[in-house]
C-alpha cells in the first residue's frame, strides 16, 4: 500500500530550511503514476493470462493492493434490466453476507447508489451512519466506504468498492481519483473476460444442449436421461447436490425421480404443495427461476417453508416448461458454501432448462408409449378371447395366442389371404356388418358362427371397431371373437329347465286331479268286483276297466316323474338287483334284443324310489328297442365313480361320489338337433298317436329329483349311450320279504277329510266296506270342528293334502292343538315329497298315494291305526 503523502524539507549550508514543495510533489506523483501504469498493464495483461473471471478478479485485487489499501474489497456485477446486483468477488474481514441485491435503488444500497448515479462515491463515517439509520446500507456498517462505477461503452457493468471498519481516514478523494483512473481499464478487462467466458459458456452450453438432445435417442429410459443431464451440467456448474422434480399440477403432487445429495436422503413425494411450504412448489407456482441465499433460506425455514431435515445455505431452482406448462423443476444447492451460485449461474441453467424440459417431456412420452404398448400387448396376448387385426383388404396383420389356440391358424399360414373360417350361411351378415363399420366408423357387435381349422363350428360374439389413419379414414379393423358356444348351450339348458319346471308344475296339477278321478273309478270298480258273482259275464268288463285305470295311473306317475317332488317311497337300494330284475322282464318280451350286462361288484347303495327307478330303466330299454327296429345289442353297465372339482365344472354337477348306470344301444342314433330336445316333455320322433313323448322327459325329471343327473352321447347311425349318475348313500340295503296283500277290516270311527265330493263318496263306501264308522268333512275348518266335538271316538283322520283355505298342513297343525296324539293318514294325488313330507316329519302316521285300491287302502288304514 502507498502511505499518505508528506512535505519534504531540505536544509542549506546556512542552516536555514527551504521548502522545495514542487519538486518533491512531482517526484511522488511521478512514482505514483508509474505504479498506476504498472497496475493498468498488469490488469490489461491479466485478461490474456488468467483462465477465468475468478482469476481475473483476484489479479485485479492483487494489482490494486500496490497503490491502495484493499483489505476489504469487492467487485459487483450489475444486470440493469433485471435490477440485480451480485458479488462474484469479495474479500471482507467482517461481513460475510454478500447475497445478491434485487430491485436496488439509491436509498437502499451503496452499490446501487454508484450504479444509478454513474459516478464515484466516497462516504465517511457520519454519512454512512445517517444512511444506515434509514436502511440505506446492506450488511455491517463501515466507517468509510468508496465505490467506483465500471463503465463500458457508456453502460455501467458493475461497481468496484473498498471500505474499512476501523479507520475512518483510510481513503480520501485522491484515492478516489486513483481508482477512477484505473476503473475504465478494469471495466474493459472485466467486460472482455465476461465476453470471452460468455462465448466459451455459450459453446459449452450448445454442446450440452446437443448432448441432452442426443440423449433422448441414446438413453434407454428416463433414469438414464436424468443421469445424462446431470453429467452434462457438471461441466458448466457445480451439481454436487442436484435433483429433478416432476410435477402433476392436477393432483398437486411433486415426486423426485432423480436426486443426488451428499446430506439429505429424504426425497419423498410432496402433495398439496404451495409457495409457503415448499421451495420446489414455489418455483412451480411462480413459474420463474429462483436463487435463495443463506439468510432467505433461514427465514423460510423459520416459517416452515423448506422441506427436508438439513437446511442448505444456498438453493437455486429453475422451472422446466413445455408448451407453457410447468412439467417439473431442476434444482442445485449447497450445504457448505453460501456463495457457490450467483445470478450468472441462474442464467446459465435457465438457458438450458427449455431443452432439458423438452428432452424430459419427449422421453416421458416415449416411455409412456412403450409402457402403453407393453400393457396393450400384455392385455391382448393374455386375453382369453381370440383377437385379430385386419388391414383394409381384410388380411390379418396380428393374431393373439387365444386366436391360434381356438381357431388353429397361425399368422404365417394366413399371409396375404383372409381367414377361411366364415360358413357360407354367415357370409352375408358378416359382409353387411363390416360394411356398416366402414360407413359409420363406429364399433359393431353381433352374434355369428365361425369354423375352426379342423372344421368345428363355434358360436361367436364378434366385437369389432375401426382402425383409423391420421386423416380419420378407415385403415383396418380390430376384432374380438368371444366363443359363446358353451354360453349358448347353458342358456338353452336354463330355458329348458325353466320350461321343464313350468310344465312340471302344470303336469303335477293335472296328475293330482287325474288321480282323484282315478281314485273314484278304481274305487267303484273295486267295490263292484268285490260284490258281484265271479261267474257273471260283466266281471271281464270290470276287470278291463280296472286294468285301464291302472294304466292311467302309470301315466300320471310319468307326469309326476318330471314334476317337482316325483318320489313316493325312498329306500336304500342295490341298483344292480333292481336293474337285473327289470332286464329279465324286458328280455323275456323283446327277444330280438341281445342284452349284455356288466355289474360292478360291491356297488354302493343309493336312496331311491324303486318303482320310479324301475320306470327309468324300462323307459330307457324301450327307447333303445325303438332305436333298433331290426334288433341289436343293448349294453348295461354299472360303476362306482367319483367326480372331482374339475369334472364337476365340465358336467355342471356337484362333486362327490356317484353310482353310474350306462345304457348303450347299437341303434340309429341321433343328430345334435334331436339330441338337444330328447328330454323335452311331449317331444317325440314317433308318428302322431304312436307315443306321448313323456318317456325320456319323465326319466330326466325322476333322476333330477333324486339329486342325480343324466347325459346322452349319440351320433347318427352309431347308436346312443345314456349315462345316469345317482348320489351314493351310506345306509345299508334291507332285504324285504314279499307278502300277499289282502283286505283288512276294522270297527273304529274314521274322519275322512277331502274337498272332492267324489272322494268323500267312494272313500266313505270303501271304509264302510272295511267295517269302519265314517264321519266326513269337505274342508279343514269343518274337520277341526267335527274332531273337537268327537275326538274321543275318532280313531283316525284321513286328511287330503291340497284343499282351499286350510290345506292339509294347516289342518294337521290345528288338529294337534286339540290332541297332540291325533292319528292322521295323509292322502294326496301329489307325491310324498314337498309339503307332504313336511307334514309327515311333524308326526303324521302315514301317507297313501291316490289312486288306491281296496286292499292297499285297508292295509294303510290298519297300519296307521295300530301305530303307537
Amino acid at each position: 500500500m502507498v502511505g499518505k503523502k508528506k512535505t519534504i524539507l531540505h536544509e542549506n549550508n546556512s542552516g536555514c530550511q527551504k521548502s522545495d514543495h514542487r519538486s518533491q510533489d512531482e517526484i511522488v506523483l511521478l512514482r505514483h503514476a508509474e505504479k498506476i501504469n504498472e497496475t493498468l498493464f498488469e490488469i490489461s495483461n491479466a485478461v490474456n493470462t488468467t483462465l477465468n473471471l475468478e482469476d481475473l478478479y483476484r489479479s485485479i485485487h492483487e494489482s490494486l493492493a500496490r497503490i491502495i489499501d484493499v483489505t476489504n474489497f469487492f467487485i459487483a456485477i450489475v444486470d440493469i434490466k433485471k435490477r440485480i446486483l451480485h458479488f462474484p468477488y469479495r474479500v471482507d474481514t467482517v461481513d460475510k453476507d454478500y447475497s445478491p441485491i434485487a430491485d436496488f435503488d439509491t436509498n437502499s444500497s451503496l452499490t446501487g447508489l454508484v450504479v444509478l448515479q454513474r459516478r464515484p462515491v466516497l462516504l465517511g463515517k457520519k454519512a454512512l451512519e445517517d444512511r444506515a439509520a434509514k436502511g440505506g446500507v446492506h450488511g455491517t456498517v463501515p466507517v468509510i466506504w468508496m465505490g467506483i462505477p465500471l463503465i463500458v461503452k457508456d453502460t455501467v457493468i458493475g461497481v468496484m468498492a473498498l471500505q474499512s471498519y476501523t479507520d475512518p481516514n483510510l481513503f480520501d478523494h485522491h484515492d478516489l481519483q486513483v481508482l477512477t483512473a484505473v476503473s475504465h481499464q478494469i471495466a474493459i478487462a472485466i467486460d472482455r473476460k465476461q465476453s470471452e467466458e460468455a462465448r466459451k459458456k455459450s459453446e459449452e452450453t450448445n454442446r450440452i444442449l446437443f448432448e441432452i438432445s442426443n440423449a433422448i435417442n441414446t438413453t434407454l429410459n428416463l433414469k438414464d436421461l436424468y443421469r445424462s443431464i446431470h453429467d452434462s451440467l457438471a461441466r458448466i456448474i457445480d451439481v454436487t447436490n442436484f435433483f429433478i422434480a416432476i410435477v402433476d399440477i392436477k393432483k398437486r403432487t411433486l415426486h423426485f425421480p432423480y436426486h443426488v445429495d451428499t446430506v439429505d436422503d429424504d426425497y419423498e413425494a410432496i402433495t398439496d404443495f404451495d409457495t409457503d411450504s415448499s421451495l420446489t412448489g414455489l418455483v412451480v407456482l411462480q413459474r420463474k427461476p429462483i436463487l435463495l441465499g443463506k439468510k432467505a433460506l433461514e427465514d423460510r425455514a423459520a416459517k416452515g417453508g423448506v422441506k427436508g431435515p438439513v437446511l442448505a445455505v444456498i438453493w437455486m431452482g429453475i422451472p422446466l416448461i413445455v408448451k407453457d406448462t410447468v412439467i417439473g423443476v431442476m434444482a442445485v444447492q449447497s450445504y457448505t458454501d453460501p456463495n457457490l451460485y450467483d445470478h450468472h449461474d441462474l442464467q446459465v441453467l435457465s438457458a438450458v432448462s427449455h431443452q432439458i424440459a423438452m428432452a424430459i417431456d419427449r422421453k416421458q412420452s416415449q416411455d409412456e408409449l412403450q409402457h402403453s404398448e407393453a400393457r396393450l400387448k400384455a392385455i391382448v396376448e393374455s386375453s382369453p378371447d381370440p383377437i385379430v387385426v385386419y388391414d383394409i383388404q381384410g388380411h390379418p396383420q396380428f393374431l393373439n395366442p387365444a386366436f391360434i389356440q381356438v381357431f388353429g391358424w397361425s399368422i404365417d399360414e394366413l399371409q396375404g389371404r383372409s381367414v377361411p373360417f366364415i360358413p357360407e350361411d354367415q357370409k352375408e351378415i358378416t359382409g353387411s356388418e363390416f360394411e356398416k363399420i366402414f360407413q359409420t366408423l363406429e364399433p359393431v357387435r353381433f352374434e355369428t358362427q365361425r369354423l375352426t381349422k379342423n372344421g368345428d363350428l363355434r358360436d361367436i360374439l364378434i366385437s369389432t371397431g375401426p382402425i383409423k389413419d391420421i386423416n380419420e379414414r378407415p385403415a383396418g379393423v380390430v376384432i374380438t371373437l368371444t366363443d359363446i358356444t358353451e354360453r349358448n348351450r347353458l342358456t338353452a339348458q336354463f330355458y329348458a329347465a325353466q320350461k321343464l319346471e313350468s310344465i312340471g308344475t302344470l303336469a303335477g296339477g293335472i296328475a293330482h286331479d287325474f288321480n282323484n278321478l282315478l281314485t273314484g273309478i278304481i274305487g267303484h270298480v273295486s267295490l263292484m268286483i268285490a260284490e258281484i258273482d265271479t261267474q257273471q259275464h260283466n266281471i271281464e268288463h270290470l276287470k278291463a276297466i280296472e286294468s285301464y285305470a291302472k294304466d292311467a295311473t302309470d301315466l300320471t306317475k310319468q307326469l309326476l316323474g318330471f314334476a317337482r317332488g316325483g318320489k313316493f317311497e325312498v329306500k336304500p337300494t342295490n341298483i344292480n338287483d333292481l336293474i337285473e330284475k327289470q332286464t329279465r322282464m324286458f328280455g323275456r318280451t323283446k327277444k330280438e334284443i341281445r342284452i349284455r350286462c356288466k355289474y360292478k361288484k360291491n356297488i354302493h347303495s343309493v336312496e331311491v324310489d324303486r318303482s320310479q327307478i324301475e320306470q327309468v330303466i324300462i323307459n330307457l330299454y324301450v327307447n333303445a328297442w325303438q332305436a333298433m327296429p331290426g334288433g341289436g345289442d343293448l349294453h348295461v353297465q354299472t360303476a362306482n365313480i367319483t367326480i372331482d372339482d374339475s369334472g364337476s365344472q365340465s358336467s355342471e354337477v356337484e362333486p362327490g361320489d356317484y353310482v353310474q348306470i350306462a345304457v348303450t344301444d347299437t341303434g340309429i342314433g341321433m343328430d345334435d338337433s334331436i339330441r338337444r330336445r330328447i328330454f323335452d316333455p311331449f317331444f317325440t320322433t314317433k308318428e302322431m298317436g304312436r307315443g306321448t313323448g313323456l318317456g325320456l322327459a319323465s326319466v330326466y325329471g325322476i333322476i333330477k329329483n333324486h339329486g342325480g343327473f343324466i347325459n346322452v352321447h349319440s351320433q347318427k347311425d352309431h347308436g346312443s349311450t345314456f349315462n345316469i349318475y345317482l348320489p351314493i348313500s351310506e345306509k345299508k340295503v334291507l332285504n324285504e320279504v314279499e307278502t300277499s296283500i289282502s283286505l283288512i277290516r276294522g270297527s273304529e270311527t274314521i274322519l275322512l277329510v277331502d274337498d272332492e265330493s267324489m272322494i268323500l263318496d267312494i272313500g266313505g263306501k270303501m271304509l264302510q266296506r272295511f267295517g269302519y264308522q265314517v264321519l266326513a268333512a269337505q274342508n279343514g275348518r269343518e274337520a277341526v270342528d267335527i274332531y273337537s266335538k268327537a275326538k274321543d271316538r275318532i280313531g283316525l283322520v284321513i286328511l287330503d293334502m291340497v284343499m282351499p283355505e286350510w290345506d292339509g298342513g294347516k289342518t294337521f297343525d290345528e288338529l294337534t292343538k286339540i290332541n297332540p296324539a291325533v292319528k292322521v293318514l295323509l292322502s294326496s294325488g301329489y307325491s310324498i315329497n314337498g309339503q307332504a313330507k313336511s307334514i309327515l316329519d311333524r308326526g303324521c302316521k302315514g301317507f297313501i298315494q291316490k289312486p288306491f285300491g281296496l286292499n292297499e287302502f285297508s292295509q294303510q288304514i290298519r297300519k296307521a291305526l295300530d301305530e303307537e
